[in-house]
């Protein structure tokens, strides 16, 4: 008799569920997506217009709440975040065309979208995409100078938007990366870079162990992105067959890492996170 009386307590319930349900409604109503296309920011009004006057029904609301979501991005100075819900938006653009959205409508959104991230990545001091331009080469293109391939630049600097420590580490190592790819033929080089690549390892296990910077290990990504042709790739066997028969100590007792600090090739304490 008692479990029977327990079955029979959600049923007592539905008549309030059946009251509250049409004031429900109004609040429902109030969250469509569609309205966060309308008083955006100066930056972005053009591009929500674009969305309410050329997409359909069903990817419109998608489409508002990625320019929205940019814009939150951008009010909190996350550039690069910003950049990727943009880029979100392309491609929900992309699935929709031209079953809900026309191809000349798809042309206009992605071209405002795209003009968006390229004034966005200008402002973030980002260098243009360099394009299968910078795949001619093994060295690939540097075109500020700075000692890192523009395409990885932007790779470290789209993808771990989160720790300036993260990506000035990751500029470090694919520097050696990089090095290593060009004196791949030199034996003493390969072996001189192994010891710098020892020291970046070094540097990340100061950032974790010592700063409490959780890595996903993000050389694997970063080892993908720089081996992205075959001669590059090719190099990179010949650089690792240089070092055949060689140990390499990389550090991973974990006992007072305070001092792998100097492994770093920035100043840890400079940057913000």
């Amino acid at each position: 008799m008692e479990n029977h009386t327990k079955k029979w307590i959600p049923l007592r319930l539905l008549p309030i569920v059946f009251l509250m349900f049409p004031l429900l409604l109004p609040i429902a109503a109030q969250a469509d997506p569609t309205e966060k296309c309308e008083n955006l920011t100066p930056f972005f009004q053009h591009l929500g217009q674009l969305v309410l006057d050329h997409a359909g029904h069903p990817p419109q609301k998608k489409l508002c709440r990625n320019v929205f979501k940019s814009e939150k991005e951008v009010n909190k100075g996350k550039w690069s975040k910003a950049i990727k819900k943009l880029n979100k938006f392309i491609k929900t653009t992309g699935k929709h065309t031209p079953e809900n959205i026309t191809q000349a409508s798809a042309d206009l959104l992605t071209a405002e979208a795209r003009n968006l991230i390229l004034i966005m990545e200008n402002n973030m001091g980002l260098p243009p995409d360099p394009g299968e331009a910078g795949k001619a080469t093994l060295e690939g293109i540097d075109s500020d100078n700075d000692g890192v391939r523009d395409d990885l630049q932007r790779y470290i600097a789209l993808t771990y938007t989160d720790s300036a420590k993260v990506r000035a580490l990751l500029n470090q190592h694919v520097k050696i990366l990089q090095q290593s790819l060009i004196d791949a033929d030199d034996k003493n080089l390969s072996i001189q870079h192994s010891l710098e690549k020892n020291r970046a390892y070094k540097c990340r296990d100061f950032l974790e162990w010592v700063l409490n910077i959780r890595l996903r290990d993000p050389s694997l990504g970063l080892v993908a992105e720089t081996m992205n042709t075959i001669e590059r790739s090719r190099a990179y066997i010949k650089y690792n067959g240089q070092l055949a028969g060689r140990l390499v100590d990389f550090g991973i007792e974990r006992k007072d890492q305070s001092h792998l600090k100097v492994n770093c090739d920035f100043d840890p304490d400079s940057l913000p996170n």
